[in-house]
């Protein structure tokens, strides 16, 4: 009697598709057909074909068939002509100094003071944060060496660039 009940029963455990078993929470919401299939069933976009599974060798393999060596030997006399006709001016070191000179480096008598004055308040500006760290931590002095010294050079640095920048604008 309980099979004659579940042939009758308007949902089905299985999905009226493909014939894949339902999950309880399907089931239970009373749908009839699996997740794939309602996708198929929405239309055109759902659908999905996919590739046999052969690997990534057999793809290359079928791309290098499908490539014919004069081509391959074509591109490859391009691409060395087109390598000896370019200038090697852009790998040599000389291009960090053509790019100095591009910005205007070292065109103006007060840009170097102003830099070292930068590099020394930003060095000098460092060590008093780090020493007011310091303190207030009570942390050894030797604990914040690496910070005067690699902090220093940086915010330095910083203020180098900062103070040749001002004498840029200065100097228009």
């Amino acid at each position: 009697m309980a099979r004659a009940a579940s042939a009758e029963a308007p949902v089905r455990s299985r999905c009226e598709g493909c014939g894949t078993g339902l999950s309880y929470q399907a089931w239970e919401r009373g749908e009839s057909f699996c997740r794939l299939c309602r996708q198929v069933e929405a239309g055109p976009a759902a659908t999905f074909v996919p590739m046999p599974r052969t690997g990534a060798r057999a793809y290359v393999q079928a791309k290098k068939r499908e490539t014919p060596d004069e081509l391959i030997d074509e591109l490859i006399a391009r691409l060395e002509a087109d390598a000896a006709a370019a200038p090697l001016a852009d790998n040599r070191p000389d291009s960090v100094g053509a790019v100095l000179r591009d910005i205007g480096f070292g065109q103006s008598e007060c840009e170097l003071p102003w830099a070292v004055w930068g590099f020394a308040l930003g060095f000098t500006l460092n060590v008093v944060l780090a020493k007011y760290a310091q303190m207030t931590s009570g942390a050894a002095m030797s604990e914040f060496i690496p910070a005067f010294i690699f902090g220093g050079i940086v915010a330095g640095a910083a203020g180098a660039g900062i103070g040749w920048a001002v004498a840029k604008l200065k100097e228009r």
